[in-house]
């Protein structure tokens, strides 16, 4: 691709705002930078016109300025606090520790107190709490110069004197403040960038560095009665009306905003906001919660274990809990298991503490493995006197008359291995519970406060966009901003679903409102019979008389459907309690071990012991993903082999919709067995051929273990295998944690091209790359690494093989929504129809970008995927590559309805998903570990160990694993 056709970068105001340590690092980052311009977006050839027309409304606010856009000085800020004796020398290099926000806008509004001829520019500027301050009104003093400002900021509670000193006055810190010019940004480029006019791409940074400056603006009133979370600072909450989700948490609601550059005109993104939280007060309410909170459903009996529910066994970590308890008691003590539970959940909280008046803020590192009355430590001796061996419970009682009601608990760790005990501490509002920290009762819960109707969403949005009221506050209107009052208008088009082929006579469907039936059809692509198979039960009540029932039933579906099913009796076991045994060094459960280790064996035996098990039906009691990734993770590394496994419902295996559980059951199985469900046919997908291979990406990170360690990133990629487009091969691989661009990707493109050329004796003429997860700030990064890494893996096969590509980001995390301008522009649920598309007015002033809505809305306002094109060798243009994304979209294997994102990105991402049991064992770490995160090493964050191939060489133990659709 040309690099006159290759148009700016959109670079994320986080790393703009982040400024480097030193010179030499400033310097460093600036050279990036500008190797970076150029180099992503390919060009926009035109504008889809397939499909039928329709105008959606989106929640977008379109900005203009009064008369022409504005000058703006941008100044940097340096703060630093005037010390009175030195800060011990810093270990390694995080550089001195951050002020709070809150903290440093209030020394900056000193400043205009401090500074009266700065007074005016300093009202009407924006500070974005760090290193950047944005004003219209330029400062009285050279461009060459600085102004040093001393800042006297009074302490909240005043320290009282000690004991024979005289009372000197008001206490508090001393901070010196410099300004310095940075440089004039003109608001005008921003117009110009939006309207396409080329002059604005040789001015990027100032564009860039506009649009910063002017989200830096539309914070400044939120910040003083909203709580900003997340980095970017642009999602805001509040504690009022609040949603209880039992287990300790709440949904908190808000709104985010962001000013954004689009086709024509900039605006402002506004949507609502749902975030959980842990309940703010007394540590030992919301653990009493946590620990004995609901577990349901047979489940795990809450997060702490104990009585079983329905289905669930006594005893153990399993077993359900009862639905959500008033007020709870907290234990007198607590045992291994709880205390991971609670190290997982509080880990990095903020907290006070109540045992002495204050009102400073910590964060808890970790929470000790023995209670306090065993936490001993060699107090110092007063008065020359010895020193005394002392316990914490007796120290509190000793020092602050504080007698502990809970001795035998744990303590929080906190700081440089300070320690108290949790009856002491006081959780702050605004404690993330992030989803892989939620249990399936409050991740429901959460649910049903987040799904809202687009009708309701769309009035909340009114809602907050009234509340913000924008052109009302004076500094917006200082910087001459005028923003319409009304949702956009955008122009879009409902694209026609394709044709969903399955085998034999009437084997075809023609989808309605993105859904098609099962019912009488025959699945595409048999799979291998289905010979060695076993079932085993985790649930008391799933006896075999049940389990027979059931098999029975799906049995005969699976034959009905197309399936061979030589072995129509499998082996049934148990029912088993998966708790009872200990839990071995490889972390799994003993009775899961056992369990599957027989079943696997009793699937052999089934197979006539002459293929390897091909599949373990797994019953489990209830929604408990800490069972379920056991299970997997057994099944996947701990058997001489990996197998296959099936988990169903207990409760799902009787009942009135039993049809429908066993197609959507049989349809997974079929997959598992390397069979096609269905297809969509190529004359549907346009500009794919019988020689164009189809391949999906995505890179998942490690869980935040609250310590210094970094666990490795899983990489995932899957491609198709055959001229049909419709058999995939998955590769795994572990790379360095967080890292975003796949390490290995040229070899895993090897593979994938070899296991095609095995397949259809030639390699593809033209490659499709639909890649997930990527940032828009690492747009250019995955074009210079990724992209290179294929066509280096193409080269390796053959030398002068260049097959063309087509390169395309698939973006989930975004806050664009669309919704219907009158009630016959949608569907029952108040949806846009699937197969919206929006090429227009709200999208990116250059690049090739869409926005698709492929699915029917089933639960709240719908989610359209943002795809950005990066390459585009394959020449689509907007019609071919839309209608292509489409269709692709009807052809994910387990659903008989459209998914909202391309399936071999869905799929690359649910592989990542199911690896993540493999990776990350539930964090159990010691007391020594856990503090040690206090203090990062000398070279700060450490990278755990990994073997990149570990994943792959457990898969090569059973080629038959590796052959076919193991994570649906």
């Amino acid at each position: 691709m040309a690099t006159s056709a290759m148009l700016p970068r959109r670079f994320h105001e986080s790393e703009l705002a982040g400024v480097p340590k030193d010179e030499a690092a400033k310097e460093a980052a600036e050279q990036r930078q500008k190797g970076l311009v150029l180099t992503d977006y390919h060009a926009r050839p035109s504008f889809g016109t397939s499909g039928q027309p329709i105008t959606v409304l989106a929640n977008f606010f379109q900005v203009r300025f009064a008369g022409r856009g504005k000058q703006i000085y941008h100044y940097d800020v340096d703060i630093k606090p005037i010390l009175f004796r030195p800060r011990p020398e810093q270990k390694d290099d995080r550089g001195p520790p951050k002020l709070p926000l809150l903290l440093t806008r209030k020394i900056i509004d000193k400043c205009a107190e401090e500074a009266p001829e700065l007074a005016e520019a300093l009202r009407q500027g924006a500070f974005d709490g760090r290193k950047n301050l944005f004003t219209p009104e330029k400062f009285p003093m050279a461009e060459s110069e600085s102004k040093t400002i001393r800042i006297f900021i009074a302490d909240e509670e005043p320290r009282p004197p000690r004991p024979g000193q005289e009372d000197t006055g008001p206490s508090g810190r001393r901070f010196d403040v410099t300004l310095k010019y940075a440089s004039v940004i003109d608001l005008e480029s921003v117009i110009e960038f939006c309207r396409g006019k080329k002059q604005a791409t040789q001015v990027e940074e100032m564009m860039l560095t506009a649009i910063m400056s002017i989200n830096v603006l539309l914070r400044q009133d939120p910040m003083t009665k909203f709580t900003p979370i997340g980095a970017a600072q642009n999602r805001w909450f509040t504690m009022q009306d609040v949603e209880i989700i039992g287990q300790g948490g709440l949904v908190a609601k808000g709104f985010m905003q962001s000013f954004r550059p689009a086709l024509g005109y900039p605006g402002i993104q506004l949507d609502t906001a749902y975030s959980a939280f842990l309940q703010p007060g007394p540590l030992t309410q919301v653990a009493a919660r946590i620990l004995s909170g609901g577990g349901g459903g047979g489940g795990r009996g809450g997060r702490g274990g104990g009585r079983g529910g329905r289905g669930g066994f006594r005893g153990g970590g399993y077993g359900g809990g009862g639905g959500h308890q008033a007020a709870p008691e907290m234990p007198q003590s607590l045992n291994s298991f709880q205390i991971s539970t609670l190290r997982k959940i509080f880990s990095q909280c903020k907290f006070t503490i109540t045992h002495r008046p204050s009102s400073r803020v910590f964060t808890i590192m970790s929470i000790t493995a023995k209670p306090a009355n065993e936490i001993e430590f060699l107090l110092a001796g007063r008065d020359g006197g010895p020193d005394v061996m002392t316990n914490l419970a007796a120290y509190f009682h000793n020092v602050y008359g504080r007698e502990l009601r809970y001795p035998r608990l744990p303590c929080v760790v906190y700081g440089k291995k300070n320690y108290v005990p949790l009856e002491f501490v006081k959780l702050e509002p605004f404690n993330g519970l992030p989803p892989n920290k939620l249990t399936p009762e409050q991740a429901a819960d959460m649910i049903k406060v987040a799904a809202q109707r687009p009708g309701d969403r769309r009035d909340r949005i009114m809602h907050w966009r009234s509340e913000l009221s924008w052109e009302r506050l004076p500094k917006v209107k200082d910087w001459g901003l005028e923003v319409n009052t009304n949702l956009t208008e955008v122009q879009a088009r409902v694209l026609a679903p394709p044709t969903v082929m399955y085998a034999g006579n009437g084997g075809k469907s023609q989808p309605r409102n993105g859904s098609w039936n099962l019912l009488g059809k025959q699945f595409f692509k048999p799979g291998a019979p289905l010979k060695a198979w076993s079932v085993v039960s985790f649930d008391r009540n799933a006896d075999t008389q049940l389990m027979q029932g059931f098999i029975t039933y799906l049995v005969n579906n699976l034959k009905r459907n197309g399936m061979s099913v030589p072995t129509e009796r499998p082996p049934l076991l148990g029912p088993i309690n998966p708790a009872q045994g200990t839990t071995g060094s490889s972390g799994v459960s003993e009775g899961v071990y056992n369990a599957l280790l027989n079943a696997g064996s009793a699937a052999y035996a089934a197979g006539g012991k002459t293929i390897a098990p091909q599949l373990i039906i797994v019953i489990l009691p209830g929604r408990d993903p800490l069972l379920y990734e056991e299970v997997k993770r057994c099944a996947a590394a701990n058997l001489k082999a990996p197998v296959p496994t099936q988990c169903l419902l207990a409760s799902k295996l009787q009942g009135g919709k039993l049809d429908q559980y066993t197609n959507n059951v049989s349809m997974k199985i079929h997959s598992k067995l390397g069979g096609v469900t269905h297809s969509v046919p190529l004359q549907d997908l346009p500009g794919l051929t019988n020689r164009t291979m189809l391949v999906g990406a995505d890179v998942s990170h490690p869980p935040n273990r609250g310590d210094n360690v970094i666990s490795p990133s899983i990489a995932a990629t899957i491609a198709t295998k055959n001229n049909e487009n419709n058999l995939y091969q998955a590769t795994v691989r572990e790379q360095e944690g967080r890292q975003e661009i796949i390490s290995d990707l040229q070899n895993m493109m090897e593979g994938h091209l070899k296991e095609y050329g095995r397949n259809t004796k030639y390699l593809p003429d033209s490659i499709v790359f639909y890649r997930d997860g990527v940032s828009e700030g690492q747009y250019a990064v995955v074009v210079q690494q990724e992209c290179k890494a294929i066509r280096m893996a193409c080269e390796a096969l053959r030398a002068g093989y260049k097959p063309k590509l087509t390169f395309v980001i698939c973006a989930k995390k975004h806050n664009m929504r669309f919704f219907a301008r009158t009630p016959a522009d949608c569907d029952r649920s108040g949806n846009l129809p699937p197969g919206t598309v929006v090429d227009r007015t709200v999208v990116h002033p250059f690049a090739f970008d869409f926005y698709l809505q492929a699915q029917a809305g089933l639960v709240g306002t719908a989610r359209p995927t943002h795809y950005v094109v990066l390459v585009d060798e394959n020449n689509f243009g907007p019609d071919n590559l839309q209608r292509l994304t489409n269709g692709l979209c009807y052809s994910f294997a387990r659903a008989t309805r459209s998914v909202s994102i391309v399936s071999v990105c869905y799929y690359a991402d649910i592989i990542c998903t199911k690896a993540r049991a493999l990776v990350y064992d539930e964090e159990s770490f010691s007391d020594t570990q856990t503090v040690s995160s206090a203090t990062s090493g000398p070279r700060g964050p450490v990278m755990k160990e990994f073997d990149p191939l570990r994943i792959a060489k457990l898969f090569a133990k059973n080629p038959a694993f590796e052959n076919v659709a193991w994570y649906m």
